[in-house]
């Protein structure tokens, strides 16, 4: 396919190029945000007593890691309402990315709620 052709059939509009963005960022921010909150888990569960920091970042309130991560598959489903029919959610690559996110989103938010748990329990007097 000529590359004159292969633009104009793959032609966005200024919208999609805003989502696509928006899911991009969200993706790399919520990867940066998992591993340091990993990291901060292991430092938390391979430590005698745990300092006020990790505390800190565990303690109950708003979880705006959790909030960005829903960012990636809600703009997905927006690049898709955009795509003008060149995406579908049946689309094998689609289906096996949200299915991902979703055990990874599972698994995570256990894990949190274990490790903040923890942190809970070990604060109280």
């Amino acid at each position: 396919m000529p590359t004159a052709t292969a633009v104009a059939r793959h032609a966005r509009t200024a919208a999609y190029d805003l989502v696509l963005v928006a899911h991009v960022l969200s993706a790399l921010v919520g990867l940066v945000a998992v591993v340091v909150a990993g990291a901060y888990a292991a430092a938390l569960l391979g430590s005698g007593p745990q300092s006020e920091a990790v505390r800190r970042y565990y303690r109950w309130g708003v979880n705006w890691t959790g909030r960005v991560l829903v960012l990636v598959p809600v703009s997905g489903v927006v690049l898709i309402a955009l795509s003008r029919g060149d995406w579908s959610i049946s689309d094998g690559w689609i289906t096996a990315g949200l299915a991902l996110w979703v055990v990874a989103a599972a698994v995570a938010g256990v894990l949190l709620v274990l490790v903040a748990a923890t942190v809970v329990m070990v604060a109280k007097p």
